[in-house]
């Protein structure tokens, strides 16, 4: 597949502490432990936030509930957590759920207003449906699960938290949602039966017959070579639009330093098409947290161009490519296991082990009725990451030593009321350790960017005119913008995850 990004990193001098402090409390029954607070005054998210570092809960709750941006005091003391989480609010009639790590907050049943929408203005109205989802056993959160609008091309994932939140008109209200995870069984709503409140969606793991597993033997080799003979029945090869939304970031010692986030078009121009994609900006916004003192300042190259060249049904990556001469891949058949209730084959794939230069490592999700290609998830060799440097970093400053430490993909497809699979959801993840030539200890750098589908079109598609395209393959970041209040809108996205929350609270605040 070759270089599958680069990004430039930028040096500077640095030194940063962090120090975190932690309270043990029982999650077998409504935690009663005392916990300090020094006098503070901040917005309710900022000191939710402390909360949550100090306790370890998580809180899930409507912005319409608790306003976020408001200033409050708190003083110093000791207090229960109940009671510590009312001050915050500035609420006392809340409904707090305890549910393993996290703490939902809700207004008591006499004040929660119905979702309901009157019939003549539906719609003009929006529906806002949020929640978690859950594994129905651990009570774990099930992360980056699918969710969609049954019989339409509208959908988005759970963040890195498990938590989700789809804005729909009102002419869905009668539509269901469903929801779906590799190794678990589908599940699905009806969108008017959901309240104003968070949901709590719990998805039963797929137990998978024992005469599916030894129906029969599986030619890893065969599998691969069905699937790449399927595309053209399984996959669009007219041109798409799709609505995607996207979001890079940077972190430094477990402290996010960069993050961006944009609503694209883009163009896909059809599976056995030569000409690229093309990504058109709809909106954006860029949040930084630099400090004066941070040393090492890394910026993602081509991080929109990733994501598109990551379609591997499109663009065959060599472990793909199973009929080349010499492989360097070893395929297996290793286990049986359920995408969106169809049953798939696992097939893994790893470089020999006398090939010491670094190849790839993962594994695949083929359809067994279809053969499509499902999911796909592989990483730079563990062995040999350290010798991919080369395929990622442009630039580097002499007095710092960059080491790869980890470079791995995930991508999904899904499939549509006309049969065909479209791209969901592509990640990339990389982490470098980098240390000063005369420091004995580094430090961690991950970078990561994330793109998934909340919309496709395939009717009347045409390509953006070459003013209104922007260049996948530079540095998005820098990309000028102006900043909009109500940014998303109606747009539907990925939520941000606790840490990523944080720093944008913070970066708003400060404005």
């Amino acid at each position: 597949m070759g270089k599958l990004f680069h990004f430039m990193i930028r040096m500077v001098c640095f030194t940063l502490l962090l120090t975190t402090s932690t309270i043990a409390l029982s999650n077998n029954e409504w935690p009663n432990t005392e916990v300090k607070m020094e006098s503070t005054t901040d917005t309710r998210y900022s000191l939710l936030c402390a909360l949550s570092e100090q306790t370890g809960y998580l809180f899930v709750y409507d912005s319409e509930v608790v306003n976020n941006d408001e200033i409050v005091s708190i003083r110093k003391g000791k207090y229960t957590l109940r009671s510590l989480i009312q001050l915050i609010t500035g609420r006392n009639n809340l409904r707090m759920e305890l549910l393993g790590s996290h703490i939902a907050l809700t207004l008591s049943s006499d004040e929660n207003t119905s979702s309901g929408i009157p019939q003549q203005q539906e719609d003009v109205f929006y529906l806002t449906i949020y929640g978690i989802v859950l594994d129905a056993h651990s009570r774990e959160a099930v992360t980056f699960a699918t969710v969609s609008l049954t019989n339409t091309t509208t959908g988005t994932v759970t963040n890195g938290n498990g938590v989700f939140k789809m804005t729909l008109p009102g002419s869905m209200r009668h539509s269901s949602i469903k929801f779906s995870h590799i190794g678990y069984e589908n599940k699905e709503l009806r969108v008017d039966s959901l309240s104003d409140t968070p949901l709590y969606i719990y998805l039963e793991p797929r137990v998978i017959p024992l005469q599916e597993v030894i129906v029969r033997p599986v030619d890893p080799q065969k599998e691969i070579d069905a699937m790449l003979l399927a595309r053209t029945a399984n996959y669009a090869t007219k041109p798409t639009l799709l609505t995607v939304f996207y979001r890079e970031g940077v972190e430094r010692k477990n402290r996010n330093l960069d993050l961006a986030e944009a609503v694209l078009k883009i163009y896909k121009t059809g599976l056995q098409s030569d000409s690229p994609d093309q990504a058109k900006l709809i909106k954006m916004r860029q949040i930084r947290d630099w400090q004066v003192n941070d040393t090492i300042f890394t910026k993602i190259k081509s991080g929109i161009y990733s994501s598109l060249l990551l379609d591997v049904v499109k663009n065959i990556p060599d472990f793909l490519e199973v009929h080349n001469r010499p492989n360097p891949y070893l395929y297996t058949h290793a286990d049986i296991d359920v995408v969106d209730n169809r049953l798939v084959n696992v097939i893994t794939f790893e470089q020999k082990k006398e090939i010491r230069e670094p190849f790839y490592k993962g594994e695949m999700y083929i359809d067994m009725e279809n053969a499509a290609l499902l999911e796909c998830r592989f990483e730079v060799h563990p062995m040999y990451v350290e010798k991919a440097i080369g395929w990622y970093v442009n630039r580097l400053s002499r007095h710092y030593r960059l080491t790869l430490k980890k470079a791995a993909y995930h991508i999904s497809y899904r499939a549509m009321d006309n049969g065909l699979y479209y791209i969901n959801r592509v990640r990339g993840d990389l982490e470098f350790k980098v240390r000063h030539k005369r420091q004995l200890f580094g430090s961690s750098t991950k970078i990561w960017f994330e793109m998934v589908t909340c919309q496709i079109d395939n009717e009347q598609v045409e390509s953006f005119p070459r003013n209104e395209r922007i260049s996948p393959r530079g540095i998005f970041s820098e990309t000028n913008h102006a900043y909009d209040p109500s940014f998303w809108d109606k747009f539907n996205v990925i939520l941000p995850e606790d840490a990523l929350r944080e720093l944008i609270i913070k970066s708003l605040t400060s404005e």
